[in-house]
Order: structure tokens, then sequence, then C-alpha cells
């Protein structure tokens, strides 16, 4: 029995977590440890607590090695117990109760080392393909078979958030309407410090099609709310429309905007299918045809209406038989908001809504999940699931680690450090007397004697100099700072990195 969803993730290159990542120096957005766990775990955990056991995994061929290694180290937590990640290239083996199967997908035909066969005419070569590519390319292998669940592996929401998700999906289409085309999440801002401030935009005008508001006459219009990018989408009419219209290039620019607006605009379905493609079973209109259905519409549109004219064109009259359908999808949407004090029945103050929705795909974003999940891992009753991490660090008695201060394996602390809000990553070494405060540190990161960092992220196998201060900075990997340096608020490269920017800025 084929399964109900097929969910396809996709792993960008993530531009705007520059400077944490660099692909000269080997990093992937799928690696990236928040809070000490691979990011793509986290996707994969929302989906094991929704009870899907497989998924198929859009990222660079050249990451595939680091991602196996990353995702070999993981356990998610089931229903049932701990369940195991399995990595595939190419077509992977059905998951079970205890085991997650993940088919690790190239960026389509073009990438490097895919060993996946072109289908000619299905992709542009460009560096970095468009979600809608990639799903067009992955439909016409034949490999989509179910409803897709597009997921992003950056999304960090309630662990029950997937499973409202494909309920409401199931349950609309159970419907006497018909099964949707398209279901939705939408978020509100305001998680965190900066939440999405880098895709906001200036916008002067916003125009509005007066089918819309003859649709929807009392219309409220939002700034409020964020798209999740976490869809479920019918394989029809999807992929009629990215065979039909290879300029779409993109789900969420592209696809969403126009399944929206065939929901409301009578006939865009057929003009961006085609004619001949959207209804080629349409039989040809005869000349008596036409005569009966301008007679009808004259009829309708009288002010008086014979009442066996209005019993025969309710009843369905032979003369319009010949009229080509024109269908208007249904597209849902469930909406996150985020929790607000509310008074309940006995008096006591009770929240509604969720603690906690956003995107890890910026730094500040990064930060604020980060920190967000250290205060839940210490949560007993949380409504987040986390990815199982054994605990196996240990620490100097004379070091002090706050409660809420998270270890990864191998770290070494010195004698009176003091390492207070922050997550610290395998193979790290904190040197005597260092004060972190808020602070995350990739694996392999070196911190002197006497270093004083707030709020700073180190990536991995940075070099902190003795009695250095950071604050607020974002250090690249392999990045070296100077002893007895004081640094606030700025991203610290590596030193090719700097030249190649001087490079720049004197041509």
């Amino acid at each position: 029995m084929p399964p109900l969803l097929h969910p396809l993730l996709f792993a960008g290159p993530g531009a705007a977590l520059y400077p944490l990542l660099e692909a000269r120096h080997g990093a992937s957005k799928c690696t990236l440890p928040l809070l000490n766990r691979p990011l793509v775990a986290h996707a994969l955990q929302a989906l094991c607590t929704a009870g899907l056991r497989e998924a198929s995994l859009f990222v660079r061929a050249a990451e595939h090695e680091s991602v196996k290694k990353a995702l070999g180290a993981v356990q998610l937590v089931g229903s049932e117990g701990l369940v195991a990640v399995q990595t595939h290239d190419g077509a992977a083996a059905r998951g079970g109760a205890d085991v997650f199967s993940v088919e690790l997908l190239p960026l389509g035909p073009h990438d490097k080392a895919s060993g996946v066969a072109a289908v000619e005419g299905e992709m542009r070569e460009t560096e970095t393909p468009g979600t809608a590519e990639l799903v067009r390319w992955y439909g016409s292998l034949g490999r989509i078979q179910a409803d897709l669940l597009i997921l992003p592996i950056d999304f960090l929401a309630p662990s029950s958030t997937i499973l409202e998700l494909i309920s409401a999906h199931l349950n609309a289409s159970a419907a006497t309407e018909g099964a949707p085309s398209a279901s939705v999440v939408l978020y509100e801002r305001g998680a965190g410090e900066g939440l999405g401030k880098d895709r906001e935009k200036e916008v002067d005008t916003l125009t509005l099609r007066r089918s819309l508001l003859a649709h929807s006459p009392r219309v409220k219009l939002s700034t409020n709310m964020l798209d999740a990018h976490v869809y479920i989408l019918a394989p029809e009419p999807l992929l009629q429309l990215l065979q039909a219209r290879h300029e779409l290039t993109s789900l969420r620019e592209h696809v969403l905007p126009l399944l929206a607006r065939t929901s409301w605009q009578t006939g865009l379905l057929e003009k961006a299918l085609g004619a001949e493609q959207a209804d080629k079973a349409a039989p040809a209109e005869t000349e008596e045809d036409m005569s009966a259905k301008w007679r009808d519409e004259a009829v309708s549109r009288s002010t008086v209406l014979l009442v066996d004219a209005k019993e025969r064109l309710a009843a369905g009259a032979p003369a319009s038989a010949g009229k080509k359908t024109e269908t208007k999808l249904r597209i849902q949407a469930l909406v996150l908001r985020l929790a607000k004090e509310a008074s309940s029945e006995s008096g006591a103050a009770a929240k509604e809504g969720t603690e906690f929705v956003a995107r890890a795909n910026t730094v500040p974003t990064f930060l604020e999940c980060t920190r967000f999940l250290q205060r839940q891992q210490a949560t007993p009753s949380s409504s987040f699931v986390l990815p199982y991490l054994p605990s196996s660090a240990s620490t100097q008695a004379s070091a002090q680690v706050s409660p809420d201060t998270h270890l990864a394996a191998n770290v070494t602390l010195g004698e009176r450090c003091a390492i207070k809000r922050s997550v610290i990553g395998a193979g790290c070494i904190i040197g005597r007397g260092a004060r972190l405060t808020g602070c995350v540190l990739f694996d392999g990161v070196e911190i002197g004697e006497n270093a004083r960092l707030e709020n700073t992220i180190v990536a991995a196998r940075a070099k902190i100099g003795d009695r250095a201060t950071l604050k607020d900075c974002d250090v690249a990997p392999d990045a070296i700072v100077a002893a007895d340096a004081s640094k606030k608020v700025e991203k610290i490269l590596h030193e090719e990195e700097e030249g190649e920017e001087e490079g720049d800025g004197e041509q």
C-alpha cells in the first residue's frame, strides 16, 4: 500500500547564516548544530513524532557523506522508544517502527557526483536550482505517488504541528467539497528579537483584483504572518503546472501564489495549463449548442425569468453540456499563533497558542532558537520533542557550569572557568579562567585563558586568544582571534575570506 504522504525536505545553501556556514570549510546547513544536534535532525524528529518513518532530503551531493555521518550518530524519539536513522543514496528502503529511512537526493541531475541521470529538458543547469525545479525533476523520475509534505530543515515548532497539518489536510480531503490542492502553515511573527527582519520588504502599494474582493468582500489584511514554507501539495495539478510552466522555479514565490489565485480567480487554472491540456476531452460546441447557450444566458439575465426556464437551467440543460469546465482549487491554511495569557474559568492564568515558532535560517533566529530549546529541555512538560543525545560530558571540580548550559562529549574545561546559559560543542577546549555567557560554540572550538565571551556564536574549529573579549560577535569557521583583542558586534572571518573581501574592494 503506497504511503498517504511523501515528505520532501530541502536544505538550501544557508547564505543568511553567514559567516557560520562556508562551503570552503566543509560546512553544511544540515549538520549545523542546534543545541548540539544536527539541524536536519530536528525536522526528522517532527516527522517521527507525527508517525512518519521515511523522507527524501534534497542536499548538495558533496554534502551527502557528512550528512550520513551526522545522522548516523542521531536517534529520534518515537512513541514506543528510540528510532535509528538510516540514510540511502537513491531510492530508500521503507522505514519501520524503530527505523527512520532517509533518501538523500542531489540538487538535481546537474549536481556533481549525483549519479542520477538527467531527463532531457527537465531542469536548467544552474548553481542552485529552485524548489519547484527539484520537484519537477523528481516527478519526471516517476517517484511521486502520494501527496507531498514539503518541509524546510530549519523549521522549529511544537512537535504536534506536523500532525495537526496532516490531520487538517486528511479531514478536508474526506469532506464533501473535495480534497484541497494545498494545505499550508502560517505563523505569527514575534518569536524572538529580530525574527524575520531580514525578510521584510518595504511595500508602498498593495494591488487587489476586483474578483478577489467580490469573492471575499470582507478582507482583513495583516502583515503579522510569515510563511513557514511547510506545505502539503496534491500531485495534481501540481505536476501538471510544473510541466506546463517551466518558468515556475520556486514553490514559495511562484507555485503557491498561483495555486492560491486559482482558488478564487475563475479560469486561471485552465489558462495556466493551456486550453488543450486543461480539457482535452471537452467536446467541441456545435452551432445548436452555442445558440442554446446564448439563449439561456439571455434568459438568466432577464428581469422576468420564466419558471420553466429557471427549472431547466437549475437542472442543467443539455444546451450547456459542451461548455468547458472552469476549475477552482481549494487551499487551506493552518495558522500558528504565539501563546497569550488568558483567564480560565477558575481564574488561573492559562496560555492560548504555541510557545515558539521560528525558522533557524538567519543568525539572529538561530541564536533565538538555541536559547529557546535550552529553556525547553529543562521543562518536563515541554511540547517540543528533541532528538536523543546521550550525555557523556564531564566537568572540572573547580569549573562553574550553570544548569542551563549544555555540554557535548569530550569537552575540556580549565580551572576556574565559568560558563552560563551556553551551548558547548564536542571537543571544545575552554581555557583556565575563561568566562562565557549566552554563547554557542560549535565542535572543536578553543577558548584561551581568561577570555571573555558574551552572546557570541563561534563556528567550528575557531580559536579565541588569551584574554580576548568578544560581545555580540559571529565568528566564522577556522577563524583566529588574536590574544588581547577586543571586539563588539562584529563578524569575524577567516584570514582567507578577509583577504578576498579586501581584494574585491580594490576592484
